[in-house]
């Protein structure tokens, strides 16, 4: 059983009555992502969107510049680590609502 399934178990739902041959798949064993790519996903659109806002407010001064500079070199030099030195860890598939949700749990914890 892997960790996300062992944190989010969903259970397998029955049609009843059903006149046609549905197969029964179990949500949790749906897995097309993998962890790094909702994490890689989120550190990589950091320097867009802050630069997005800095566009959509007209605000160029020296806080938002050094936000933009720091937030955006931290997201290209994570996703250069990933592609040198990948983690095993990340690698673990997990469902695609698992990963929706982190990604959102992501953009809470950032402020971003």
């Amino acid at each position: 059983m892997t960790l996300a399934a062992a944190i989010f178990p969903i259970p397998k739902l029955p049609i009843p009555n059903s006149p046609f041959p549905i197969p029964q798949y179990q949500l949790s064993t749906i897995n097309i992502m993998k962890i790094k790519h909702m994490v890689n996903l989120h550190k990589g659109l950091c320097f867009p969107l802050i630069l997005g806002l800095m566009i959509i407010y007209h605000n160029f001064t020296i806080g938002p510049l050094v936000y933009l500079a720091l937030h955006g070199t931290y997201g290209f030099l994570w996703l250069l680590k990933d592609r040198i030195y990948p983690d095993k860890q990340w690698e673990e598939e997990i469902p695609t609502l698992t990963g929706i949700i982190g990604f959102f749990t992501l953009g809470l914890y950032s402020g971003v």
